[in-house]
């Protein structure tokens, strides 16, 4: 029964191991667009089926709860 276990510790130390040798995957970060620069009201509403005055209302509510601690 201890083969067992070791065996799964062994082909869990090679995955990885494994992992470790592939290449790292690049993040690319870009600029988000400013949604209420870019449509007019009715666009606007079309899409988020919103308008912009209660999508305001909305994030001053939440601000603090979307903040993040980074520039990203």
């Amino acid at each position: 029964m201890e083969s067992s276990s070791s065996n799964n510790t062994s082909e869990d130390e090679v995955n990885f191991v494994q992992h470790l040798d592939r290449p790292r995957v690049v993040r690319i970060h870009r600029n988000r667009t400013n949604q209420f620069t870019k449509w007019d009201d009715m666009e606007f509403y079309r899409r988020f089926r919103l308008s912009k005055n209660v999508v305001n209302i909305i994030l001053e509510r939440l601000r603090e709860r979307l903040e993040s601690p980074t520039n990203r």
